[in-house]
C-alpha cells in the first residue's frame, strides 16, 4: 500500500513541476525572495521551483505525519480479541493471546509486574471464576512467593469476603481420576498443612461413606478415611496397604479410640458337647495342644481385621489343677498364662485381653491338667 500511495505522489509532482516549468517561462525569469512574513503574494509565487525529491520528501514527511495524527488523535478502539492498555476495553470476544514461549517450565505468554509498594500483579474477577488455569501436563494454577526474614508471604491466597455466603470455598481442589489429587501441601521444614478456625479446623467425609474395610479399591498406608452416615462418624487410619488395606479405627460413636464394647458378651466358643454355640471342635482340650478360636462366630460383631479382643475364659471340668494361656493364633507359647487353679473339677474365669491372628482368631492352650473344657465369651475388640 505505502508503495503504491508513493507512486501516485511522485506522478502528480511530476505533473506539477512540468507546469511550474511552463508558467516560469510565461512570467519571465522571477526573483528570489525570502518567505518572510513581509514578502508578496508575487514574491511568494516568484520562488525558485522545489525540485522533484525535495517535492517527495515533504510529501512522505506529510503523509507520514498525517498518519501518526490520526492514530494519536483517534478515540481507543480495539478490534475484536485486542486489548487496550490504561482504558477500559469492552467487547463480547474472548481475548486470547498465543506465543511458543518455552525458555523454561516458567516461561509466560503474560507476566504482570506491579512495582508499587503494594499491591496486584495480576487481578481477575467473575461470576463463576476470578481465575481459572488450565494445563494438560503441568500446573493450571501457580503461586510463588519469596518473602523475606520480616515478612511471611503467601504463593496463592483465597479468600471470602461475605460473611453471610455460607458454603463458599476460598480454595478448591478436585480430582475425579485414581490417584490423583485434590489439593497438596509439601514442606521440607514447615507445616505441609496448617488449618486453624474458631469453628472447626478440619471436616471430613461425605453425607454418606461406608467404612473403608470394605472398599473394593487400594488404600495406601497413611490414608484417613470418615465412616458417615445417620449423623455420625468414625474416622479410620490405614496401616498397611492393600485391597482394601489394614485399618485401625481411631475414634466413632460407638468406639472410645480403638476399643469397641459390645451391647452385651457373646459366646463363640464352648468345647463342652450339644452347649451352644455348635460351633468349632467340641472336645476336651489336651495339654499342651492349642484349640483355635474364632472370635467372628455367633455374629459376634468382631471383623475379621480385628487387632485384639476383650474375653472372658472360664475353664470347667478339669482333671487337676493347671492354668490356661490365650494369645493371637499363630503365635508362638511363651510359657505365660491367664487362668490359674489349683484343684480338678473347678469351674473358674477370667477376663483376659489379647492380640487376634488372621482372621480375628486367638490360641487357647491347657498347661498343667491332662483335660480341661474351655468357654470363650467376648465383650469387646480392638480395631
Amino acid at each position: 500500500m505505502e508503495k503504491g500511495l508513493l507512486a501516485k505522489l511522485s506522478e502528480r509532482l511530476d505533473r506539477l513541476e512540468e507546469e511550474n516549468e511552463h508558467l516560469r517561462a510565461a512570467l519571465g525569469q522571477g526573483r528570489v525572495v525570502p518567505g518572510g512574513d513581509d514578502a508578496t503574494d508575487d514574491d511568494r509565487h516568484l520562488r525558485p521551483p522545489m525540485s522533484r525529491r525535495t517535492w517527495l520528501a515533504r510529501g512522505a514527511a506529510v503523509a507520514v505525519g498525517a498518519v501518526a495524527g490520526t492514530a494519536l488523535l483517534a478515540e481507543p478502539a480495539a478490534a475484536v480479541g485486542e486489548v487496550l492498555l490504561n482504558v477500559t476495553n469492552t467487547g463480547t470476544a474472548t481475548t486470547r493471546i498465543n506465543a511458543p514461549v518455552a525458555t523454561d517450565v516458567l516461561s509466560s505468554v503474560f507476566y504482570a509486574v506491579n512495582t508499587g509498594a503494594q499491591g496486584t500483579g495480576l487481578h481477575g474477577y467473575g461470576n463463576n471464576y476470578g481465575v481459572l488455569g488450565f494445563s494438560d501436563t503441568g500446573t493450571g494454577v501457580w503461586g510463588k512467593a519469596s518473602g523475606n526474614v520480616s515478612h511471611a508471604a503467601v504463593g496463592v491466597g483465597g479468600y471470602i469476603d461475605n460473611p453471610a455466603s455460607q458454603g463458599s470455598v476460598a480454595v478448591h481442589g478436585l480430582a475425579h481420576g485414581v490417584g490423583q489429587i485434590g489439593v497438596k501441601g509439601e514442606s521440607n521444614d514447615g507445616w505441609a498443612g496448617w488449618f486453624s478456625s474458631e469453628y472447626a479446623e478440619l471436616t471430613l467425609g461425605l453425607p454418606t461413606r461406608g467404612a473403608p474395610t470394605t472398599d473394593m479399591r487400594y488404600h495406601s498406608y497413611g490414608d484417613v478415611v470418615a465412616q458417615t452416615g445417620a449423623n455420625t462418624a468414625t474416622l479410620w487410619f490405614c496401616v498397611g496397604s492393600g485391597t482394601p488395606g489394614t485399618w485401625r479405627r481411631l475414634g466413632g460413636s460407638a468406639t472410645a479410640g480403638a476399643v469397641s464394647l459390645l451391647p452385651a458378651p457373646v459366646r463363640v466358643y464352648d468345647s463342652r458337647p450339644g452347649q451352644p454355640p455348635l460351633l468349632g471342635d467340641k472336645t476336651l482340650l489336651a495339654a499342651g495342644v492349642d484349640r483355635v478360636v474364632n472370635c467372628t462366630l455367633n455374629s459376634s460383631g468382631v471383623p475379621t481385621d480385628a487387632a485384639g479382643v476383650l474375653l472372658n475364659v472360664t475353664a470347667v471340668n478339669q482333671s487337676g489343677a493347671g492354668n490356661l494361656s490365650v494369645r493371637a493364633n499363630g503365635v508362638g507359647f511363651s510359657g505365660t498364662s491367664n487362668l490359674n487353679w489349683t484343684a480338678a473339677a473347678q469351674t473358674i474365669a477370667n477376663a483376659v485381653t489379647s492380640a487376634c491372628g488372621a482372621g480375628a482368631t486367638i490360641a487357647v492352650r491347657l498347661s498343667g491338667a491332662v483335660s480341661s473344657n474351655v468357654i470363650v465369651d467376648v465383650v469387646g475388640y480392638f480395631r
